[in-house]
């Protein structure tokens, strides 16, 4: 479905418009671009506003990959430039959706265009929240495939990637469904560039910290997010969301922001259980937080204080497929995608407690250009610390065991460096007075 198309239904029933938008219009030029930063309400109210529905996963690639069993839309060899991908390594670099039909290679048996690369697309099904296909944040060819599928979550619509497409019962009649007209011999345009840095004002100007509401927990509730603003990298996004790990619990909570956005308090209550304190204050490339959580319960339990450092909307960072995502191991730093991991929904989860500097499990995401790089650090102490691979996030935390009436601090940072990994490793231990 297309901007154009969306921005009808988004007109006539005054539904919230994706935040790519400004209001109700969409950017100049992209009538016939892919709509995205819609969650899966909004694929499934759009469907049956329109009288459709979201197809299945099992119909969504039957349509992509016929009966023959083949990889890809256009057959079993992987054929380069065939569908939207990622092939930006630069600022500057082409990143982004194209126009809806814009790679003719990229059609099934069937005539449906763009079910290889593009955007992926929610689909329905008995496991909620899957998506199907790959998109431009994707660069390796095992993304593209036919039988690719990724689970996210349902009121994810923070994302440029993922889209929607709609389908009928064959009961329905529903007559000739137009495809559009694959695009041939000419120039892709109006793509997104990736931003520029600005290494002039790097050390010249302290990060600082904004309200961010876009999410939704688990429980549909706006989860409190903190927009990081870093003055050196203006186009790339981050977002910390405080304290996910305990927010489900709480019910009342409260954020107080300095005149300058360099310092915000967060308090965070469930009576009868759980109360906790959040300080962030920020520096001039990194962004501290200490937190201070308490059991205000009559039992002992275990708490999980794990913020979220979220790069989704950081183009320069975002790196799906783990080539540019560094774990610190006894042999360096490795890309995470030469690891072992769980094969269900391809994410990694890395558990390490520290004994001695090798094994501090430092997670870097190095910018494609490998000049800037981005990292939450523990201070100390055992931690798990986890990334979702193909959602940007890093997670850094304890399980605390409290008695009743019993309190403990921890501490993280969020570095934002020009460098290379080695130069965090020297700066974390100048930082932490670690030998």
């Amino acid at each position: 479905m297309t901007n154009r198309e969306y921005q009808v239904f988004v007109k006539a029933t005054d539904r919230q418009p994706p935040i790519s938008w400004a209001g109700q219009e969409y950017p100049p030029g992209q009538d016939d671009f892919p709509v995205t930063g819609v969650n899966w309400d909004d694929a499934n109210a759009y469907a049956q506003w329109a009288g459709k529905r979201l197809p299945t996963e099992d119909e969504w690639e039957k349509a992509a990959r016929d009966a023959d069993g083949r990889l890809y839309p256009w057959g079993n060899d992987w054929a380069a430039g065939a569908c939207r991908m990622d092939e930006a390594q630069s600022p500057g670099d082409s990143f982004g959706p194209a126009p809806v039909a814009s790679y003719p290679r990229d059609v099934s048996p069937y005539g449906v265009m763009d079910m290889a690369g593009n955007v992926s697309e929610w689909v329905s099904n008995s496991t909620p929240g899957m998506i199907k296909g790959g998109s431009f944040v994707l660069s390796q060819p095992y993304g593209f495939r036919c039988t690719g599928r990724l689970r996210q979550p349902l009121e994810n619509g923070l994302v440029g990637y993922i889209g929607f497409r709609c389908a009928r019962d064959a009961s329905e009649n529903p007559g000739i469904i137009e495809q559009p007209e694959p695009v041939s011999g000419r120039k892709i345009s109006g793509t997104a560039k990736l931003p520029l840095p600005k290494p002039e004002l790097y050390l010249k100007e302290p990060i600082q910290l904004f309200p961010y509401t876009k999410f939704r927990d688990t429980s549909g509730n706006w989860a409190s997010g903190l927009s990081v603003h870093v003055p050196y990298l203006p186009g790339d996004k981050f977002i910390i969301l405080v304290l996910e790990g305990i927010l489900a619990r709480v019910d009342s909570r409260s954020f107080e922001y300095s005149p300058d956005h360099t310092v915000v308090t967060c308090h965070h209550e469930k009576p009868g259980e759980v109360k906790v304190e959040a300080v962030l204050h920020t520096g001039m490339d990194y962004v501290d937080g200490w937190y201070k959580i308490k059991n205000i319960s009559s039992e002992s339990q275990t708490i999980t204080p794990a913020s979220c450092f979220n790069s989704l909307n950081a183009p320069n960072f975002r790196d799906h497929q783990g080539d540019r995502t560094l774990l610190l191991t006894d042999q360096g730093f490795v890309p995470i995608n030469t690891l072992p991991r769980p094969r269900v929904y391809k994410r990694i989860h890395l558990q390490v407690h520290p004994a001695t500097i090798s094994q501090v499990p430092f997670l870097v995401i190095v910018s494609r250009d490998g000049e800037w790089l981005i990292s939450q650090t523990p201070s100390e102490g055992g931690t798990h610390l986890f990334n979702n691979w193909e959602y940007g996030c890093q997670h850094s935390h304890s399980e605390l065991r409290l008695d009743p009436g019993e309190e403990k601090i921890i501490q993280q940072r969020m570095y934002f460096l020009r460098g290379k990994p080695t130069d965090l490793l020297d700066r974390w231990r100048d930082d932490f007075n670690k030998n």
